[in-house]
């Protein structure tokens, strides 16, 4: 009885690592297919290793980015799956709000965007970028918002003011804090402290 349960136990642990072996070698032709361009063909493969390991993240997003190519309609309901699989990598999220952007849905990959920034308040380089599709793609109060937020947090300054000024109405204290720190910016050029500490 001893005798079975431990050779079943071993034919156990010896399936699960080939299963894995077969998933990672799986998942690395898509990964050469899905360099080469082929991503249809590649969407194939990561389906493939992730029936064989369903729980590894990293098939998983591939396969949206995979999927983000093929058809990326179908990006946004399988991201929020991953993700509410594994909430730990806003990665997930991120591929939804380019999904989003794809179908020229802007408001919901704004959203999206909002809600990456709400789990990850600090990522000032996502808040610039949003900032700057928020106003290329019209999204005019959205653009201000996370301009105003930059500023205000001292960070990316010089492209929050830029977006500022461009966006901003003429009697907003906005344009006037952006005036502000754009000339203090001009006036901390090292030549010209230099000069005047002589």
């Amino acid at each position: 009885m001893l005798r079975t349960l431990v050779c079943l136990v071993l034919a156990t642990l010896l399936l699960g690592s080939c299963a894995s072996t077969r998933a990672q070698d799986v998942a690395q032709e898509a990964a050469v297919l899905f360099g080469q361009g082929e991503s249809s063909a590649a969407l194939d493969l990561y389906e493939r290793a992730l029936e064989l390991a369903p729980d590894n993240s990293e098939y998983r997003y591939n396969h949206l980015l995979a999927l983000l190519d093929v058809n990326p309609n179908e990006v946004p309901m399988q991201a929020e799956e991953a993700f509410a699989q594994f909430p730990a990598h806003l990665e997930f999220l991120l591929v939804k709000a380019r999904a989003y952007a794809l179908e020229r849905a802007y408001e919901q990959a704004l959203l999206t965007y909002d809600r990456i920034l709400d789990l990850d308040a600090g990522n000032y380089e996502l808040m610039a970028s949003v900032m700057l599709l928020a106003k290329s793609w019209g999204y005019r109060e959205n653009a201000l918002a996370l301009a105003e937020h930059l500023v205000l947090n001292h960070r990316k300054e010089q492209e929050a003011s830029a977006v500022i000024e461009e966006l901003a109405s003429e009697d907003s204290y906005l344009r006037d804090l952006a005036t502000y720190l754009t000339k203090e910016a001009e006036t901390e050029d090292p030549q010209q402290l230099l000069q005047e500490s002589k």
